[in-house]
């Protein structure tokens, strides 16, 4: 059985930066429990919410072509 893929909403974005600035601000600026981050978004898994916040909320790599 697959997994049906959902956008993710404002509000659950807001969520996420909330609840990773809580753990950022508790952890000296490290994230520990993405599964507590998880229970706060329904859902979402903790896998949804780590990648989601790496690549779009925190601002994730900007691929660019090199030497132009």
């Amino acid at each position: 059985m697959s997994k049906v893929r959902r956008r993710w909403s404002r509000e659950e974005d807001a969520l996420l930066r909330e609840e990773t600035d809580l753990q950022l601000a508790a952890n000296n600026g490290d994230i520990k429990d993405w599964n507590e981050i998880a229970k706060k978004i329904p859902g979402r898994s903790n896998k949804d919410c780590r990648k989601r916040f790496m690549n779009e909320v925190q601002g994730g790599l900007k691929k660019v072509k090199p030497y132009q």
